[in-house]
């Protein structure tokens, strides 16, 4: 409890943390504030100076908010890195000292349930493009309030293509908020807030050549602007592009009239499926690829495999 001479001697430290926690309305509250302010008492000590916590930057940040150990002093934690947030600007001071849970720092940051239409608007439009039955929605909302918090906004459209590469620079390639941010960069590509999604690996490394050699130009552009734009998950866009320009090298030998899934009336897509039915493994594909199987019976799976990509593009 803090006498009423020390708390105007100290007014000019306590105000703040007060005004600005005013609304968080949790009890462990005055006792995170207690804590602060014990340190800024024994660095102040420490350093023979007055050295207050908006002065602090994020390494001091750290190491304070990284010495709160133990269950109950571990509670206030997102106490403390919401006003390290506030006062001193540290954006990613919740990746430093590592915190698992971000929704109750986001919530004392941007107020209560501040978050909660972006969060909706991602998770809501995955659903709907019927992402991953292995993608679970956790982890999707914390990458997702993790990027709202490193671009200081609750609103998706403050969140910049460029922040999102430095975020997933941060995670390890396994990492499930890693992922997530993928996730999230295609539903603000969607709509219109980034240029384009996060691209991985599999982009990075480009086309060889010969893969494409064969595929006729204008159906080569078409499927690699669907693969730059699709809302699919990287693993599905990497299985169906090799399976698209099958469709494409299959065009440009019987039909080189209509080499773009624009120009095929109903009777092209029929005889393509007939064709389909009866191919062996390696017909139409990459000659640079595995022959193992190669002149065998295309299994169902195989045929089901060629079809399904093809009608999905052709909707897009």
């Amino acid at each position: 409890m803090i006498h009423e001479r020390n708390r105007v001697a100290l007014a000019r430290l306590i105000d703040p943390l007060e005004a600005g926690s005013a609304r968080w309305g949790n009890a462990l509250t005055d006792s995170a504030r207690n804590m602060l302010l014990m340190e800024v008492g024994r660095r102040s000590r420490a350093y023979w100076a007055y050295w207050a916590y908006w002065a602090w930057d994020e390494q001091v940040w750290t190491v304070f908010v990284a010495s709160v150990t133990g269950e109950i002093r571990h509670r206030r934690r997102a106490h403390l890195v919401a006003w390290g947030y506030l006062f001193g600007g540290h954006r990613r001071l919740h990746h430093r000292v590592g915190m698992p849970k971000l929704r109750p720092l986001a919530d004392f940051v941007f107020g209560h349930g501040a978050v909660d239409p972006a969060l909706e608007q991602v998770c809501t439009l995955l659903e709907r493009w019927e992402t991953s039955p292995k993608s679970q929605p956790e982890p999707v909302r914390s990458s997702v309030i993790d990027a709202l918090l490193s671009a200081g906004s609750p609103h998706l459209k403050d969140v910049t293509l460029e922040l999102l590469q430095d975020l997933v620079a941060d995670h390890p390639a396994s990492s499930a908020r890693r992922r997530g941010f993928f996730k999230m960069s295609r539903v603000l590509a969607a709509n219109g807030f980034i240029p384009e999604p996060l691209t991985g690996s599999h982009q990075q490394r480009g086309t060889r050549p010969e893969t494409v050699a064969s595929v006729p130009p204008e159906w080569l552009g078409m499927v690699l602007h669907w693969r730059k734009f699709s809302t699919n998950e990287p693993g599905t866009i990497r299985t169906k592009f090799p399976l698209l320009l099958v469709a494409g090298r299959w065009a440009a030998e019987r039909h080189p009239e209509a080499t773009s899934p624009q120009a095929w009336p109903r009777d092209i897509a029929a005889e393509y499926i007939a064709d389909t039915v009866i191919a062996v493994p390696g017909q139409w594909a990459d000659h640079s690829r595995n022959r193992t199987g190669w002149g065998e019976p295309l299994s169902a799976s195989g045929k089901a495999r060629r079809l399904t990509p093809y009608a999905a593009s052709s909707a897009t």
